[in-house]
């Protein structure tokens, strides 16, 4: 949840009994599907960008070609958007609250632009100025990442129904899940000329920047800034105004009386520190074990499969063509993403957290034991191609997706912000470490090792998940806060009462 959408949430305990709720007709059904359709361009885009060195890296360091990169360069390539991101989340959070969700999206497609075109335009001639451009190129998509992405989860979030609102903020995931596939799709037709397909990329971001202009800008940042008519425009569009429906205009009405209301009662308000904040048990504990679960998710091998799927499916000893089981890796990922939503709330975070390890350590003790017994293993039919898919897939449903989903459940609301950024920033730090490390593993500890590597830290996941990962399943974000402040003992307050309640009875 991004600054704005924290200052406008309505607060229901302080306003007069209204209903603030509008009604979900055909027309703002559409509308509001419409608008986070065009609005998810941009993690398409940063998807797209984690799987493009896994397609380009064979001809990059391809010695035959004109100009080439060495190993080690190919994996600064491949790493160096990883620095950037975090610049790119602090710049996001200044620009969202300065210059609103729709403009930050533009900034985000210019970023982008300029990325693919570096890339397009690099250097025939010399080896060392297509290093350097390429890291110009990844500097770029590593802003893109984190301007384009968390813009769109803020927007889809404000402009829907809570009706469909879970759904549609999904979209931002499936985005993501959707960009990989593509690139991975785009290298499967375009093999031999990278520079064609940073060209093709290019033409998609000047296509995104030209649609986010039609997009109605968010009525609660547009209210934030006291822009009181436009935001009133906005939220009609948005939930279907019609004429002669004097129940609905009544509910917009009310809708809009609330956000104003939510809107005025945070102004002037001065919060405290985070320094200050971050030191009471609801702030710290949540903060460690985030930490702690995106350290399992990294070094788990969840992005390295993603960044070099074309890579891992040969020295995992796949027999089909290694860019179609690239392909099957976006395609499993996709269509687990879509799936998961009734899940997180059906099952609890803990079980998939722990079937999650469990799928992820069996896939990768198996692709080592192709290794280590090739003899017999070989007897499976296509044995690496069914592992690697079979990791995405476990990882889908827990490591790689649940650490994002919980931001935005374990920490309370006065520190969400800061320490959301904090926890975002060390999973790309050591996202970057993996990426840049992998290489470097395989050459020094060979294939089989690093695999079963991968799987020890995946069943080291589930004992630290038992140990320390709450559940929130079912629980407020108050009893979330309540359960790190106080522990499982629950509110000394409200022990009390229920025992003072008991004595009377």
């Amino acid at each position: 949840m991004t600054v704005d959408s924290e200052i406008c949430e309505v607060d229901s305990l302080t306003l007069p009994k209204r209903n603030v709720v509008t009604d979900l007709n055909k027309k703002a059904l559409l509308r509001q599907i419409f608008m986070s359709v065009m609005c998810i361009s941009g993690p398409l885009i940063a998807g797209a960008c984690y799987s493009q060195p896994s397609i380009t890296i064979d001809q990059l360091t391809d010695p035959d070609e004109p100009v080439f990169l060495t190993k080690d360069q190919a994996s600064w390539y491949a790493a160096f958007h990883t620095i950037t991101a975090p610049l790119g989340g602090l710049i996001v959070i200044l620009l969202m609250d300065k210059i609103g969700r729709k403009t930050t999206l533009i900034v985000g497609g210019v970023c982008a632009a300029i990325s693919t075109i570096i890339m397009a335009l690099a250097p025939e001639t010399s080896n060392e100025s297509l290093f350097i451009q390429l890291l110009v190129s990844r500097f770029f998509i590593g802003i893109t990442c984190g301007v384009g992405t968390a813009p769109s989860g803020a927007y889809i979030g404000e402009i829907s129904n809570p009706k469909i609102r879970g759904r549609l903020v999904l979209l931002t995931s499936v985005s993501i899940a959707t960009g990989i596939t593509l690139m991975y799709v785009l290298g499967y037709y375009i093999r031999d000329d990278w520079r064609l397909i940073s060209w093709i990329s290019f033409g998609y971001t000047i296509f995104t920047i030209i649609i986010t202009f039609i997009m109605k800008e968010s009525p609660s940042w547009l209210m934030s800034k006291g822009r009181e008519t436009e935001s009133l425009e906005s939220l009609k569009y948005f939930r279907g105004a019609r004429h002669n429906d004097k129940l609905l205009e009544e509910q917009i009405e009310n809708e809009f009386y609330a956000l104003k209301q939510s809107c005025q009662k945070v102004k002037g308000v001065k919060k405290p520190s985070f320094m200050k904040l971050v030191k009471e048990r609801e702030a710290y504990k949540p903060l460690l074990i985030l930490v702690m679960f995106f350290a399992f998710q990294q070094f788990s091998g969840v992005f390295v499969v993603i960044v070099y799927a074309v890579q891992i499916s040969v020295e995992a000893g796949v027999t089909i063509d290694p860019i179609l089981c690239a392909i099957f890796i976006g395609l499993a990922r996709l269509i687990t993403t879509i799936l998961m939503s009734p899940f997180i709330d059906k099952l609890g975070r803990r079980p998939l957290a722990f079937c999650s390890g469990f799928g992820m350590a069996i896939c990768m003790f198996t692709l080592a034991s192709n290794t280590w017994f090739p003899e017999t293993m070989s007897e499976i039919p296509l044995l690496p191609v069914v592992c690697i898919n079979g990791f995405i897939v476990a990882s889908t449903l827990g490591l790689m997706t649940l650490p994002f989903a919980m931001t935005a459940e374990l920490f309370p609301q006065k520190i969400k912000g800061p320490a959301t950024g904090i926890v975002l920033s060390s999973g790309v730090l050591m996202c970057f470490i993996n990426i840049k490390l992998y290489t470097i593993m395989v050459a020094s500890w060979g294939k089989e090792n690093m695999f079963a590597f991968y799987g020890a830290i995946s069943l080291l996941s589930i004992v630290c998940c038992y140990m320390f990962l709450p559940e929130t399943k079912g629980k407020t974000l108050q009893e979330i806060e309540e359960h790190f402040k106080f522990g499982k003992s629950g509110n000394p307050k409200e022990i009390e009462m229920k025992e003072k309640e008991n004595l009377f009875k």
